[in-house]
């Protein structure tokens, strides 16, 4: 199913969805030095009210939009519809898939990102 919403551009490159007081460049030796292979966790990554906004509007666990795997490597749900989801998570997806985004991450990790 293809999504027909239009984007809000206002929020589709909107920084207020992170925590301001976190930048993912301080991480970086972090990242370097993580063992037994590169990663980071970081506490409070999104900003309360963007987070708080998100968990409103996230389906019920019980919600039959839901698609479920339980077998002898799986047990899960998942949902791949975006239409299923409110417009506060369907930006925060935006923002998370935006060039800025992954531009800090390309930046953090060394790493060049995939052209699409």
């Amino acid at each position: 199913m293809t999504d027909t919403r239009e984007e809000d551009s206002s929020h589709f490159f909107n920084t207020d969805y992170l925590n301001k007081e976190i930048s993912l460049a301080s991480y970086k030796n972090e990242w370097n030095e993580s063992l037994p292979f590169n990663h980071i966790i970081i506490d409070d990554f999104l900003s309360k009210h963007n987070c708080e906004a998100v968990v409103r509007e996230f389906p019920n666990f019980d919600s039959d939009s839901w698609r479920i795997y339980n077998n002898a490597i799986e047990v899960k749900k998942l949902l791949n519809h975006w239409d299923k989801f409110g417009p506060e998570t369907y930006k925060l997806f935006n923002y998370l898939n935006s060039r800025e985004f992954i531009s800090q991450l390309e930046t953090l990790t060394e790493c060049p990102s995939v052209p699409i």
